[in-house]
């Protein structure tokens, strides 16, 4: 965008979704100016993916899903992945942080919740439950197809990574002037 000079336009699957603040944040990590990519929100990240295959925007961070068979089909280039690992299924595509942006590491977070209230002892069957699903080690291959890298089970590695992501999201949403829709 910097070379060309004028608007690129990306997709999301939605205003403040996993896509649009992670191409919020690498437009502010490679210092391009406010209006240089402009997203094109869509409802969803199916619509996000059509409008990529159907040439309404020309960029966008997505959800993994049928990604690699579109890639491998030619329908869709895969530029770079946003994770700190490349992804197993297309392990010729490169990390976004080896594409010149050291540190870049933008993940969405699966995390098992339950409502205020909710005795301590559901939450540590819950958990053990997840645990032995995450550690299982038949469940390695079928994680890794998926894009999927478990990190900590526990509850307290939940909040922690929640906590974290409030401060970091919060100044790139600043930084960006993002508005809650």
């Amino acid at each position: 965008a910097a070379a060309r000079k004028d608007t690129l336009f990306y997709t999301s699957a939605g205003i403040g979704s996993p896509g649009h603040l992670a191409m919020e944040y690498l437009r502010q990590q490679a210092g391009l100016p406010k209006g240089s990519l402009e997203n094109v929100p869509q409802r969803g990240n199916t619509e996000a993916l059509t409008a990529l295959l159907g040439g309404t925007a020309q960029a966008g961070f997505l959800a993994i899903g049928g990604g690699p068979d579109l890639v491998r089909t030619g329908r869709l280039h895969a530029i770079a992945v946003s994770g700190p690992h490349r992804y197993p299924a297309l392990p010729e595509v490169p990390t976004v942080a080896e594409s010149g942006y050291p540190g870049f590491d933008v993940r969405i977070a699966s995390i098992l919740m339950a409502p205020r209230g909710t005795p301590g002892e559901a939450i540590r069957e819950w958990n053990a439950l997840a645990r032995g699903v995450l550690e299982d080690p038949a469940s390695t291959p079928r994680f890794a197809n998926w894009g999927v890298q478990p990190e900590d089970g526990t509850a307290a590695g939940a909040e922690a990574w929640i906590r974290a992501g409030r401060e970091r999201w919060g100044q790139v949403v600043l930084a960006a002037g993002i508005e809650a829709q």
